[in-house]
């Protein structure tokens, strides 16, 4: 993907989820047309702001256009795991199921600007949906998150640090390259080293060692917040058979053609 699409995903949100959905399917012109009135009401949401509570109804979901989100639960001592993590072109808050209740919260890990999708929810839901293909993305987007949240159970369960960590990494990259916000190997990683730690169940300490491993090991690069990855074969080897979310099309091809990532 070119570096200056790139770079313009990243300074208008509105493109970036433009660019996501385009990634999955080619838009009709009346589609994409309802999609960009879509993304024309962005709410923001203040970093640590709760989007919504577990327990309310996912009647109500968001699409992402700029920020990162994330869904967690809390232990009674205040410990926090991060379930899984939502990123420009996200569906956030969402179920087709009708009376389905959010059994996490969601909240704004950075600055995020979204959408209200209400109009998506009810698309998807109709027996003859006016925007099929927007439709059908939106359910490739909830499979994905099931199947997210299915790695992150392997991840957590029976990976090692650093192939937890390794993996998380390459899973952001994957996801970031459908909105352009993943220019030539490299992508802004906003979030602390605390906040990954609670997303892989390591402390803070341990989280930091790893990081420095991938690094020693000439995996990745991190600089101000942007991670490069240096060798991807390497970073593929080190996330293993788990693999990552489905890519659609040509752009799955792409990222993961030095591994089958989904063989059995």
């Amino acid at each position: 993907m070119p570096a200056n699409k790139s770079r313009s995903s990243a300074a208008n949100p509105r493109l970036a989820v433009l660019t996501y959905f385009s990634a999955y399917a080619s838009l009709p012109q009346t589609e994409a047309e309802a999609l960009r009135t879509l993304i024309g009401r962005l709410t923001p949401f203040a970093a640590g702001s709760e989007i919504l509570s577990a327990g309310a109804l996912l009647d109500t979901p968001w699409l992402v256009a700029s920020g990162w989100v994330c869904r967690a639960t809390r232990l009674p001592d205040g410990r926090r795991q991060i379930l899984d993590f939502y990123l420009p072109g996200d569906l956030v808050a969402f179920s087709s199921r009708p009376g389905a209740k959010a059994a996490a919260a969601y909240i704004s890990l950075t600055r995020s600007e979204c959408a209200p999708a209400g109009d998506l929810l009810r698309n998807i839901q109709d027996a003859n949906p006016r925007w099929p293909v927007l439709a059908e993305i939106c359910r490739t987007q909830e499979q994905q998150i099931e199947i997210r949240v299915l790695q992150q159970i392997v991840r957590n369960g029976r990976q090692t640090a650093y192939e937890r960590v390794g993996h998380l990494l390459l899973e952001f990259y994957g996801r970031l390259r459908l909105s352009g916000l993943a220019p030539e190997g490299s992508f802004t990683l906003p979030l602390t080293q605390e906040i990954l730690a609670e997303a892989v169940g390591l402390s803070t300490v341990h989280m930091n060692r790893t990081m420095q491993h991938l690094r020693r090991d000439k995996v990745i690069r991190t600089e101000d917040g942007l991670v490069t990855i240096l060798n991807t074969p390497a970073l593929l080897s080190i996330a293993g058979r788990l693999g990552t979310p489905n890519q659609p099309g040509a752009l799955q091809r792409e990222i993961w053609a030095t591994q089958d990532l989904y063989a059995p």
